[in-house]
């Protein structure tokens, strides 16, 4: 599972920005920000809408009870290793946020899509406020150097 910088109406820009000269490296770092705020909304137990997550089913919250983990708010951390294996990672001209761990990844897509006896948490992707954040990144770097 992938969220790809450059997908959809932000490539046009992104694919100009990266022919500039360091303008690749602000995507990067700003993807690098993004991911860490995808992380800490995560952690504060809500989606990429800012809603709350479903709650935890009754046996599992029991189960994290019984092994001295909170069962609220949902902050899908019970070891942390999923969270702590995003990163962002640049490859050519794509700039992207995911989780290389194939176990991580799994477990988030588990939690993302609603597999198995999970409901849809859809944490793992950009909110407005993300898209926001990168855009204007993008183009403060361009109004640094003078474009």
């Amino acid at each position: 599972m992938s969220v790809i910088i450059r997908d959809s109406g932000q490539s046009l820009l992104l694919d100009y920005a990266k022919v500039l000269g360091g303008i690749d490296t602000v995507i990067y770092k700003s993807a690098n920000q993004v991911k860490n705020k995808i992380v800490k909304r995560t952690r504060s137990g809500v989606d990429s809408n800012g809603t709350p997550f479903e709650p935890y089913s009754k046996g599992y919250k029991s189960y994290r009870r019984k092994h001295n983990r909170k069962s609220s708010p949902v902050t899908l951390t019970y070891t942390g290793n999923m969270l702590n294996s995003a990163i962002a990672s640049r490859s050519g001209s794509r700039t992207k946020i995911h989780l290389p761990q194939a176990s991580e990844n799994k477990k988030a897509g588990w939690h993302h899509f609603g597999k198995g006896n999970n409901p849809v948490r859809r944490f793992f992707e950009l909110s407005e406020q993300n898209i926001d954040f990168l855009m204007n990144s993008i183009v403060n770097a361009f109004k640094r150097r003078g474009l």
